[in-house]
């Protein structure tokens, strides 16, 4: 067999595989033999069909077979001795010529190569990065809403604009009605006044359509039906007010901060503070960072120079999705794909250079962490921690090893990143939650 490479330019090539009778006769004559000794042919006892008739009715497929076998094997070959870097795996030619197995004793296969040319990457020297101020609006936004959230529910007589209205819901024309809620929250403002100051057996009229800003998602929840049949629904509806829920701002008491924090963890209004101060510094620190390595990465990909082939790029994301990633998706978001590939083999490239090594037990250790956070905020004990770890261990086996090779590159580009993000020199700028979200919006 011979394999050769015809190399257009630095980012592609043509891959051609030539194989003669010589590579594949005698593995083809083993496997009809193999298969004559076991199969069960009427007319013959089992194993005992001749080989001709084994040849005539099995010969071409085994052939076909193991012609492609021995094909992808002397691609593997060929590119684990070469060394070559290369985009996902070589994929069959458009200009492949026709084969006929049934004359031809010799076979030629051509494959298109994606290739990564050598390059240099570029790490910066220094990197801006922003920390989130915790002002004392946020603060006390947070606490009026967790108030809302935890405090008692209370049934008043008259409506106002944040109650929930319990009642019988029934559209115009219609004679069946249903029983239906109204979030007044989800009701638009210019519409909210002939809600508000309803009491039990109240009935008001209103255009459903007007009432919820054309939301079919909340038409769909008052009537309790599809988002297909809420599309087409319009005109008054009528509803009879049977209940009013309202939640009760909660006291700063110690039953409210057991629901909030877990019994006993704070027992004053001051320690309450404190740890609301944390969590909500934490959580800020936690977005900051992401955002500031998100930034470095980007920076890095934009002044490293680093091409690849286009065409065969777009082939090969359809390619290894299977064709769920139509044409037009890959047109659409190419630049973020293009780029998740440039950085894959940056990080490669700075991971050898550097020496960083991904541990199995830290592949195993971001496993548990991935599947921890499914827990939200469920304390860990060791009970837990046992079972996620035969979780997890389960985790990296299944998929024929994928999930491991997936979690592997994770912890390797996330090691990389950290790495530099460790060692660049770093200017702090601090920006209030406004304008943090402002910088996220634009990146």
């Amino acid at each position: 067999m011979n394999v050769t490479l015809d190399k257009k330019d630095s980012t592609f090539g043509n891959l051609k595989v030539v194989l003669t009778e010589a590579d594949y006769k005698s593995k083809v004559d083993k496997k009809i033999k193999d298969y004559a000794k076991k199969a069960v042919i009427k007319g013959f006892r089992p194993g005992m069909a001749p080989i001709s008739l084994i040849n005539k009715l099995y010969g071409k497929s085994l052939l076909v077979d193991e012609i492609f076998k021995l094909a992808d094997e002397s691609i593997t070959n060929y590119l684990k001795e070469s060394k070559l870097s290369i985009v996902g795996r070589p994929l069959p030619s458009e200009d492949q010529k026709q084969i006929d197995f049934e004359k031809d004793k010799e076979f030629e296969f051509t494959y298109d190569l994606g290739l990564v040319p050598d390059f240099n990457y570029a790490l910066p020297t220094s990197h801006e990065v922003v920390t989130i101020e915790l002002s004392d609006k946020i603060v006390n936004e947070t606490l009026d809403n967790l108030k809302k959230q935890y405090g008692k529910m209370t049934n008043p007589e008259k409506s106002e604009d944040e109650d929930f209205l319990f009642g019988r819901a029934k559209m115009e024309g219609q004679e069946a009605d249903v029983y239906a809620s109204i979030p007044l929250t989800k009701v638009a403002k210019g519409e909210l006044v002939q809600f508000i100051g309803l009491k039990a057996d109240d009935v008001v009229k209103f255009d459903i359509r007007a009432a919820f800003a054309n939301d079919n998602a909340n038409i769909s929840y008052l009537l309790g039906i599809t988002l297909e049949e809420a599309e087409k629904v319009s005109g008054t509806c009528e509803f009879k007010l049977e209940k009013i829920s309202r939640s009760a701002i909660a006291d700063l008491d110690q039953e409210f901060f057991d629901k909030v924090f877990g019994k006993d963890t704070v027992k004053s209004e001051e320690e309450f503070m404190a740890k609301l101060k944390e969590i909500l510094g934490g959580n800020y620190k936690q977005e900051s960072e992401l955002f500031n390595k998100f930034s470095l990465k980007s920076k890095v990909l934009n002044e490293t120079q680093l091409s690849l082939s286009k065409d065969f790029v777009k082939r090969w994301i359809e390619h290894a999705t299977e064709g769920k990633t139509t044409k037009e998706d890959v047109e659409k978001e190419y630049n973020n794909y293009e780029n998740e590939m440039k950085w894959m083999y940056i990080v490669d490239k700075i991971a050898t250079e550097k020496e960083i090594k991904v541990e199995t037990t830290e592949v195993l250790a971001k496993t548990k962490l991935m599947l921890g956070a499914q827990f939200g905020n469920m304390p860990m004990n060791e009970e837990m921690d046992k079972y996620l770890d035969t979780w997890a261990d389960n985790y990296l086996k299944e998929n024929k090893g994928r999930n491991f090779l997936s979690m592997y590159d994770q912890t390797l580009n996330d090691k990389v990143l950290n790495n530099i993000y460790d060692n660049v020199n770093k200017t702090v700028k601090t920006v209030t939650s406004e304008e943090f979200k402002t910088l996220v919006e634009s990146k």
